[in-house]
């Protein structure tokens, strides 16, 4: 689960590159994906914490 966890968060920087670069036209669209990632983000970070108790 942590590999998951760092990947997204890799996934989250990526995305941002995008949107900073200007490559993507559909911002808005676009922005429905990094909140998406956010969400999985809080999901795995959860999950891992419950996992060391």
């Amino acid at each position: 689960m942590k590999l998951c966890l760092k990947e997204l968060r890799e996934s989250q920087v990526n995305l941002q590159i995008l949107i900073e670069s200007e490559l993507i036209k559909d911002v808005d669209g676009f922005y429905s994906i990094i909140k998406e990632s956010k969400e999985l983000v809080a999901v795995f970070t959860s999950s891992i914490k419950t996992l060391g108790k």
